[in-house]
């Protein structure tokens, strides 16, 4: 039963994200719409086109932080899609509105076509650093061993050159309050491993245990995918053969550290920092509603049919994000 909830939840994501993308896609191609047909002698000042440029691409920002938190299972609406979708309904507006000039009008918006991508890359950067990678403990590999060596000697030897070359395993810290030694790859890798070190509880000194997570990273997410479940084998054979590690039955006294420390990147920081969603919602709602109307009042729309037209997509927009997540 459980199954078929969380089948339906990721059918229902699926739905409302390829929604949340293609209103996205609609919404900010009628912002650069009603830029480039109606106001181009904007183009002809610097500052002005940065100032827009940098008000349409916080708007998707914001956009794209609600729209994901408020789908049934975190998963991002990525800015560079929505530009994509964006670059298309561009295309097709002006191609179905101009009558002459089309070839010149298609080399002119392909042109644009590499500003709008990079613009998205940028964004995707902000926006998954604010509302982190999608995936959870589920997504992960853990395994727990112990190993017949004291906890000082093989922290020594995990350090070693010829150890960090062989499997990839470079960075070195210490989690804040704890003893436990912390040995994991570069953080923007594919492939994500974490080796949580310390002494054996209740033992003599000549043991230690690790906890091993590992996961693969990709451009929104973590999954243990089938290149993780190699990779991971390969280094436990590694490591099998330098210290003799043997399988814990239990997960460890410190599992719930070593999952928290390797799920860092999926971190919401809204949610870290305590901001109400509502404040959030409220500065879309004054971005996508009343921007046009102050674009209107004083003169930058042509038309209450411009305003509509822009205010349309808004204000569903809004709509969209007041729909409730599910609770997990």
């Amino acid at each position: 039963m459980a199954s078929l909830i969380n089948e339906l939840r990721r059918e229902a994501t699926t739905v409302k994200w390829t929604v949340a993308t293609f209103l996205g896609g609609a919404i900010n191609s009628v912002l650069w719409s009603q830029y480039l047909f109606f106001y181009q002698h904007l183009f002809s000042g610097v500052e002005t086109l940065t100032i827009f440029s940098f008000l349409f691409a916080m708007i998707i920002v914001i956009y794209s932080i609600v729209s994901s938190l408020l789908l049934p299972m975190k998963r991002v609406v990525a800015p560079s899609d929505i530009q994509l979708v964006s670059f298309a309904l561009i295309l097709a507006i002006g191609i179905a509105a101009l009558h002459e000039n089309i070839y010149s009008y298609i080399v002119i918006t392909g042109s644009s076509f590499a500003f709008l991508f990079l613009l998205g890359l940028v964004q995707d950067i902000i926006v998954t650093k604010i509302i982190g990678l999608y995936g959870s403990e589920a997504d992960c590999r853990f395994d727990s061993y112990s190993v017949t060596m004291p906890f000082k000697s093989l922290s020594k030897k995990l350090k070693e050159k010829e150890f960090s070359k062989a499997t990839g395993i470079v960075k070195h810290s210490k989690l804040k309050g704890t003893e436990i030694e912390v040995f994991h790859t570069k953080p923007y890798e594919g492939f994500q491993i974490f080796l949580f070190l310390r002494a054996a509880p209740n033992r003599k000194k000549s043991h230690s245990q690790i906890n091993i997570v590992s996961y693969e990273r990709t451009k929104y997410g973590i999954r243990n995918s089938k290149n993780c479940e190699y990779q991971t084998r390969m280094i436990l054979s590694l490591l099998s053969e330098l210290f003799g590690i043997k399988k814990n039955a239990t997960k460890g006294e410190f599992y719930n550290k070593s999952i928290e420390y390797s799920l860092k990147p999926t971190k919401n920081k809204l949610e870290s920092e305590r901001i109400d969603m509502r404040i959030t919602l409220g500065c879309l709602i004054l971005l996508f509603v009343g921007l046009p109307v102050v674009m209107f009042q004083f003169g930058y729309l042509s038309s209450i049919e411009s305003l509509i037209a822009i205010e349309i997509p808004a204000v569903l927009a809004v709509l969209l994000q007041l729909f409730r997540r599910e609770t997990k």
